[in-house]
């Protein structure tokens, strides 16, 4: 779903090219969205479905088994940091 709803960095490059763009550079941001002291705290966010437009496309029986999977893949008790990536273009006009 997330695919969907982007287009590709090659296309993004490809169409600011046939713009009349040149220099065209990609650069990629990370952002800390939350950090989150607990596993617990992790998975009330993810259940409560806040901040991620993708969880709402999740019915409840989807979600509950994606916070399973999490529950699993998390081993250790300590701060998990949660990041959103950015990717920014910058481009300089013909």
């Amino acid at each position: 779903m997330e695919i969907s709803r982007r287009h590709t960095s090659a296309q993004v490059m490809k169409d600011l090219d046939d713009c009349g763009f040149h220099d065209i550079e990609k650069h990629t941001l990370w952002e800390v969205r939350q950090i989150h002291i607990s596993k617990e705290k992790l998975l009330a966010d993810i259940r409560a479905r806040l901040g991620r437009s993708i969880l709402h496309a999740l019915e409840d029986d989807e979600l509950e088994k994606l916070t399973l999977y999490i529950n699993d893949c998390i081993t250790e008790e300590r701060d998990i940091v949660e990041m959103d990536r950015w990717t920014i273009w910058r481009a300089v006009k013909r």
